[in-house]
């Protein structure tokens, strides 16, 4: 039932049914890796479960927009090729790392839920229909239908718990990254965030990390200014880019008023039409077959991006 319903394979199903012959015995482990080399079973953080990708099940209920402060990752056409094996791995690499403190776990074939200590996040297609992107967004209790450890408390908006900080974006980035080299050592893709202007118009596109490091932030598409003022790591990713520092503490700059209003402008971007092929930006994007990310280095004027930023901010 579990197999059916969740798409996990307790490797005793195996050496109980499928290969219950003696002439097994000896082989199991050999056949294991054959299974997982081929892409057929994905590691789990349980040592004795794998997950079945063909097997996974579409995560039910409503869709809930991606705000613009999620940190996104274009895989520039190739998504598509990488379902539904790319959560599980995720999952699966996450476990791996002490650091990042997995907790819990849950894997669709379009989505994934992840807690890290008291940190919950969900990876989501971007946009769902057509999927280019995966998009990593924190994620409410509520959300979980329930699945949440006991004796944690709901979260408010503006809470630290509930926004992205910028040591989870390093980690994050540092995750799909060693996902990807260590499955496909070729792919490419760009991490980032999504671009305001664009994803308002249902045209959503990723914002390089690398070009948080300009002085003045602008969409390539409109050339119209970027705020940061919904994606709270990556105005401090800019920050440490430029070598300044923001006013305020993490709690102020994004208000929960200002979530909000960030949240109705997903919203809105998920009522508009399915994008097309968008363009790309090959010098934009991270190899995983190279090195680590490599920071921009820091540009010694901040303020015309910073008039930008404030603009739009609320006030304090």
């Amino acid at each position: 039932r579990r197999l059916l319903d969740r798409g996990e394979l307790h490797v005793d199903f195996l050496t109980q049914h499928l290969w219950k012959a003696a002439r097994f015995g000896q082989h199991v482990a050999a056949l294991l890796q054959l299974l997982v080399r081929f892409d057929l079973l994905v590691a789990s953080p349980d040592s004795e479960v794998y997950v079945v990708p063909a097997l996974l099940p579409f995560k039910t209920g409503g869709y809930e927009p991606v705000g613009q402060g999620s940190l996104s990752f274009d895989f520039h056409g190739m998504l598509a090729r990488l379902l539904p094996t790319v959560f599980p791995r995720l999952i699966a690499n996450a476990a791996k790392s002490p650091s990042m403190r997995l907790t819990y776990s849950r894997v669709y074939r379009d989505s994934a839920t992840m807690f890290l200590g008291r940190r919950r996040l969900a990876l989501e297609l971007v946009p769902p229909t057509r999927p280019e992107m995966i998009a990593v967004r924190p994620l409410r209790s509520s959300e979980e239908d329930g699945e949440q450890e006991e004796g944690m408390a709901e979260e408010s908006p503006d809470s630290p718990t509930s926004q992205l900080s910028l040591e989870l974006a390093h980690q994050l980035v540092e995750l799909v990254h060693s996902s990807t080299a260590e499955w496909l050592p070729h792919l490419s893709f760009t991490a980032g965030v999504l671009c305001p202007h664009c994803q308002h118009a249902g045209e959503p596109h990723v914002i390089d990390l690398a070009e948080l490091g300009d002085e003045v932030l602008v969409c390539r598409r409109t050339l119209e200014p970027v705020s940061l003022k919904c994606a709270n790591w990556a105005l401090r990713w800019r920050s440490e880019a430029l070598g300044t520092s923001l006013p305020n503490s993490p709690a102020k700059v994004v208000s929960a008023s200002a979530a909000d209003g960030c949240q109705e402008g997903a919203h809105a971007a998920n009522k508009g039409s399915v994008p097309g092929a968008s363009e790309r930006d090959s010098s934009s994007a991270m190899s995983t077959g190279g090195g680590r990310w490599q920071g921009v280095a820091g540009s010694s004027g901040g303020a015309s991006q910073a008039a930008v930023d404030n603009a739009t901010s609320p006030a304090a």
